[in-house]
């Protein structure tokens, strides 16, 4: 599963919403962070 999404081709063939959430949410996560380390 975890080599299938390093794959470039199946990730532009097959991109799960749940996946493009996961993603935003662990951006924002580390946004929060460096913002919350800043203050």
């Amino acid at each position: 599963m975890f080599l299938s999404l390093l794959q470039p081709a199946h990730k532009d063939i097959k991109l799960p919403a749940l996946f493009r959430f996961h993603e935003f949410c662990v951006i924002y996560c580390w946004l929060f962070f460096i913002c919350f380390s800043v203050w």
